[in-house]
């Protein structure tokens, strides 16, 4: 054996690294991404560290700078794929299919299902609102993630208000936020209404009455005209 080969023989052989480098690359960001919006979530944006965020992903402090620039755009990427996945699951929800007021029912359903199933969500954008926004403000993708969700409630409200089911003149985008709006503080509130009106009001896991009750009162704001009851003359005794 020549030293050539002795040499080869005793060479440690390179650790096995499936995959491309752009694969690994990209595995690492994903990872980056999750570790992100787990700090995020636990600690808000203040609170977040690069260097808690790179140990998480089991990663270092450089490549989190090398895929995201830095914490601000880390978190506004973390925002932008947090609405991305709930836009995505509201158009795989079908609801051009349905006539309009069970469109406008299911995606009620969906809503407060899935606020009491990613939490996670309302503690991002909680903390999105007391920088007023300006992660979101910056981006390039959530135009057009607002367009796909307006277009979808504007083609059933259209389609509502040609049959007859709903009134005219419904604006979309404010029907789309009381909905959310109603959603939203049943899930995000529930421990100031458990101290204020008792578990039972705060619990959205239970609160069948709470969805029961946003149904009815998106079912009365859509109503046409006539099918409104008339408002009472008599004063409350």
């Amino acid at each position: 054996m020549t030293t050539t080969d002795r040499a080869s023989k005793d060479r440690p052989e390179p650790a096995h690294r499936p995959g491309s480098q752009a694969e690994r690359s990209m595995r690492t960001r994903q990872r980056i991404l999750d570790a992100a919006h787990a700090v995020f979530v636990r600690e808000g944006f203040a609170g977040a560290k690069i260097e808690h965020i790179a140990e998480a992903a089991n990663t270092n402090k450089r490549l989190v700078y090398h895929h995201f620039g830095g914490k601000d755009e880390l978190f506004r990427t973390v925002l932008e794929t947090a609405y991305a996945a709930m836009r995505q699951a509201e158009q795989g929800l079908g609801l051009d299919l349905l006539a309009p007021r069970d469109a406008v029912d299911r995606l009620i359903r969906f809503t407060w299902t899935y606020y009491l199933e990613h939490e996670d969500f309302i503690s991002l954008v909680a903390t999105e609102n007391l920088y007023k926004a300006e992660h979101i403000a910056a981006s390039e993708h959530l135009p057009r993630l607002r367009s796909s969700l307006v277009e979808l409630i504007r083609d059933i409200v259209r389609r509502g208000e040609a049959s007859g089911e709903f009134r005219p003149g419904i604006d979309p985008v404010q029907l789309w936020i009381s909905i959310a709006a109603m959603c939203w503080f049943s899930v995000a509130n529930k421990h100031t209404i458990a101290a204020t009106f008792g578990p039972a009001a705060a619990n959205p896991a239970i609160g069948a009455d709470r969805l029961a009750h946003i149904l009815s009162m998106v079912h009365a704001f859509l109503a046409p005209v006539a099918d409104k009851p008339a408002p009472s003359d008599a004063m409350p005794t």
